[in-house]
């Protein structure tokens, strides 16, 4: 600029200079010369005023061009994607980053909420005024299920109110605490279900008891014997919410045992075709000669009953005559489809196939339908009933797939696969014989001592035993059990305890015990034993356990197991 002028000012010397001297060479008189003069001095002052404002102009409008530049320089060295945000909300000079990842132009403008989706609008409007150069940060979405932070600043001077924003995408971030969140709200689960389990569970099995002990009054037709039987009914539903609340957080011991499928899924019909209704048929086949498995019979059936519920309101929800097929079959880990992600263990296993034609479960459910607090059902859902039965299996050793389509011919079919038990045929074929034989005859003879600090469950499992034909005695604790088995003539073939008790808890009373009487059984009962689960005295093959709540029939049949071996 200095130059341009530099060189306007020289030539116009000598402009002045010529006319000067044209002036004073002629015979003009003075006060006529002096007028000429100012004139010209005076054209020449705005002229000069002219030529450099329109220097400045020019001066200027390069400038911001060689800004404009500069700035497109500046955001292409960030290694990260940036742009500028305008106070309008309009996204302007984005780096190659950028145009790569959000299909930006470089000298096209795109509203900021066209891009991004899941933030702030207020707190980005606050950015914008802000007059502080302090970097803030934004969480933002985009791309349906990506997200990022967008680290901004000002740009510019303090009066700017356009933003410098670098985009640092943190999706697998969102994701790893989103596990870490559903972790920590399976964790307040469990702490909640464990906080009640215990006293619940103690409540649900004198009122069982109660209830199967009222029973033995009525005959079958009596109306009065309907309505008991609806009581335990309900208290049984009840110990199904405690009891899938343990699972889920995987705090309830299974009372494992050799079972046939077959079997359990031919006593279950029935309850099966109560559930779903008259408008839905179950279809049930088996393949012969299924192999045992060995599994906890009641949270077994608790999982055949969450998925044909499952299915049963799929079709209700298509409003259709619906069709539940449950098929069982032998295979092997050679003959089972690889699944993403899941390496299926090397072994024979028990198929349970159920298959329903309700109206299917879109892809996108599918990756979640395992979750805890996932449902497809909306507000009629827990989005806990999958994740119980995914748990139980799991904890089995077995694995549970699902394949749907949710299109007009819509269906859905869940695959659990049990290990097989691996007995000899001799004990097979004997499976369900001593089965049938242990159920009907619940009686038997010994000395029995319970340790229980729940008077009602105490007095039901004493009135139990007693019917059976059992001696009873009873401890409030571990401490009067202790003092009960030194001071009796006579030993115990059975010892029943609670394990959560005051001052002496039932593990600890079990190690005194065995110190002195080392064969000793002891059958554990128990709603809730997360703090006992490593402990090593349930490596013990004394040690049997019992899950409460339970009925009449399940404390005799498994008193009457023990004490046989």
């Amino acid at each position: 600029m200095n130059k341009k002028l530099n060189e306007f000012t020289s030539k116009h010397r000598k402009l002045i200079f010529l006319f000067l001297s044209l002036i004073f060479l002629s015979g003009l008189s003075l006060f006529t010369k002096q007028f000429i003069v100012f004139l010209i001095i005076l054209t020449s002052a705005l002229g000069i005023v002219w030529l450099f404002e329109k220097i400045t102009r020019n001066s200027a409008l390069e400038n911001n061009t060689k800004n404009s530049l500069d700035v497109d320089y500046f955001l292409s060295l960030i290694p990260y994607p940036c742009f500028i945000i305008r106070e309008d909300l309009a996204i302007a000079s984005p780096n190659s980053h950028s145009q790569e990842i959000f299909s930006l132009k470089k000298n096209y403008l795109i509203a900021f909420d066209e891009i991004f989706t899941n933030y702030n609008n207020k707190q980005l409007k606050e950015f914008l005024d802000s007059k502080t150069k302090q970097i803030e940060i934004l969480q933002v979405s985009y791309d349906i299920n990506k997200s990022a932070l967008l680290h901004l600043q000002k740009f510019g001077n303090s009066q700017s109110n356009s933003l410098l924003a670098i985009v640092e995408e943190n999706t697998k971030q969102k994701e790893l605490e989103e596990q870490i969140y559903q972790n920590q709200k399976m964790q307040s689960l469990g702490q909640l279900a464990g906080g009640v389990a215990h006293d619940f569970n103690n409540i649900l099995t004198a009122i069982i008891g109660a209830t199967d002990l009222l029973m033995l009054r009525f005959k079958a037709e009596d109306p009065l014997f309907k309505e008991v039987h609806s009581i335990k009914d309900n208290a049984q539903r009840a110990a199904g919410v405690v009891r899938q609340l343990l699972a889920y957080s995987r705090q309830q011991k299974f009372n494992l045992e050799t079972i046939s499928i077959t079997e359990v899924l031919e006593e279950q019909i029935t309850l099966l075709n109560r559930l779903v209704g008259e408008k839905i048929k179950i279809d049930l086949k088996h393949e012969d000669n299924i192999w045992p498995v060995k599994a906890d019979l009641n949270q077994l059936e608790s999982v055949i009953t969450n998925l044909v519920i499952n299915a049963r309101d799929a079709i209700e929800g298509k409003q259709i005559d619906g069709l539940i097929k449950i098929e069982t079959k032998n295979t092997s880990s050679e003959n089972i489809k690889s699944k993403p992600g899941i390496e299926v263990k090397s072994g024979n296993y028990v198929v349970i196939s159920i298959t329903d034609n309700g109206k299917g479960i879109h892809k996108i459910d599918l990756e979640k339908i395992f979750e805890p607090f996932y449902s497809t059902k909306g507000i009629h859902g827990t989005g806990l009933g999958l994740s119980m039965v995914y748990g139980i299996i799991k904890q089995l050793g077995g694995y549970i797939f699902v394949t749907s389509e949710a299109s007009s011919k819509s269906w859905t079919k869940f695959d659990i696969l049990i290990p097989e038990e691996e007995i000899d045929q001799e004990k097979k074929i004997n499976i369900k014989e001593s089965t049938q034989l242990e159920s009907k005859d619940l009686t038997g003879s010994g000395n029995i001592l319970i340790v229980e600090d729940e008077d009602a469950v105490r007095s039901f499992i004493k009135k139990a035993l007693k019917i059976s034909g059992y001696n009873i005695l009873e401890a409030y604790d571990g401490v009067s059990a202790i003092k009960t088995i030194s001071e009796t003539s006579y030993g115990f073939d059975l010892i029943i305890s609670d394990v959560m008790m005051p001052e002496m808890d039932g593990p600890t009373m079990a190690k005194k015990v065995h110190e002195s009487l080392p064969n000793q059984r002891i059958l554990f009962i128990s709603g809730y034993s997360e703090n006992f689960h490593e402990d090593k005295i349930f490596e013990n093959k004394n040690i049997h356990f019992l899950n409460k709540p339970f009925t009449l029939e399940q404390l005799n049949q498994t008193v009457k197991n023990v004490i046989k071996e």
